[in-house]
């Protein structure tokens, strides 16, 4: 009697060990399907990094350029206003506005308004002391 209770016991723990096997193989497989996911987690966070990375390089260069062609407008403007006040005392100090007109004069590198939206601003009517003066300057010479 004595050995087929020792017989039940180890079957007993033989079947304790099985359950724990099982459960030690699920919690595994658990353990590396969630690593799965975190993993593709992490790639497409690295490659979401390296575009926003690229997008700012790419702005950022835009911007500086931006800054660089502004600031040619900006001295073509002053030079171009001064040679004009220097030939007639009439003409307007610059403003913004007028940077319209340099664009229109020298060639526009980005697209204008179309005419109907400028109309409907009331823009045109600015111009006309600056273009009155470049008659003025015109017929003079």
């Amino acid at each position: 009697m004595n050995g087929r209770a020792d017989m039940e016991g180890y079957l007993r723990r033989l079947e304790a060990f099985r359950n724990n096997d099982i459960e030690r193989e699920t919690m595994v497989v658990e353990l590396v399907k969630r690593l799965n996911d975190l993993q593709i987690q992490f790639d497409q966070k690295c490659i979401d990094y390296e575009d926003a990375v690229e997008s700012r390089r790419t702005w950022q260069a835009k911007a500086m350029q931006s800054n660089r062609d502004l600031g040619e407008i900006q001295r073509a403007t002053v030079s171009f206003f001064s040679f004009l006040a220097f030939f007639h005392p009439f003409v307007p100090i610059p403003c913004p506005l007028h940077l319209l007109f340099i664009y229109l004069f020298f060639g526009c590198p980005t697209p204008l308004p179309e005419p109907d939206s400028l109309a409907s601003r009331n823009l045109t009517s600015s111009f006309l002391p600056l273009s009155t003066a470049i008659m003025r300057t015109s017929a003079m010479t």
